[in-house]
Formats: structure tokens, C-alpha cells, sequence
């Protein structure tokens, strides 16, 4: 339930941004998700800047 809220905001955050930029960070994004989905440490947050 965090891991969903967390990306929701960076999600409005990214909707600010230029095209090009908010595909970046879309890709950013997907990794991120794929990570939890994993089960990796959590501390991916550091790494992603979330």
C-alpha cells in the first residue's frame, strides 16, 4: 500500500515534466516496481530517488 501511494505522488510529480524527461523517468519508474515485485532490499528508494 506505501510502495502504490509513493508512486502515485512521483507520478503527479513526473506530469510536470517535458516529454522526453517524463519517459526517462517513466523507465526509472518500471524498474523501481519491478524491484518491489522482486523483493529486493527496500533501501531501492535511495537508489531511485523516491
Amino acid at each position: 500500500m506505501r510502495y502504490t501511494f509513493v508512486c502515485q505522488a512521483r507520478s503527479i510529480n513526473a506530469a510536470r515534466l517535458t516529454n522526453s524527461a517524463q519517459r526517462l523517468y517513466l523507465t526509472h519508474l518500471q524498474s523501481a516496481v519491478i524491484i518491489v515485485n522482486f523483493g529486493y532490499p527496500t533501501d531501492w528508494k535511495k537508489e531511485f530517488k523516491i
